[in-house]
């Protein structure tokens, strides 16, 4: 698993996203598939951090 920073909380602590590594055993088409199914995950993940978020978190971009 891979944890992507997605931004900071009011505390002072990065929010992390886990996703799944991509690997060649997966094949491309699979690897294609899961880099589409993660990008909506990251996605929905910071449009939730900014729903929750306090007044002093931030959101990191990349």
């Amino acid at each position: 698993m891979i944890e992507i920073p997605i931004g900071i909380d009011a505390n002072g602590d990065t929010v992390y996203v886990r996703v799944m590594e991509l690997d060649q055993k997966f094949g491309v088409f699979n690897n294609k598939k899961i880099a589409m199914i993660q990008t909506e995950i990251i996605k929905e993940a910071r449009k939730n951090f900014r729903k929750t978020k306090g007044l002093n978190s931030f959101l990191i971009i990349f």
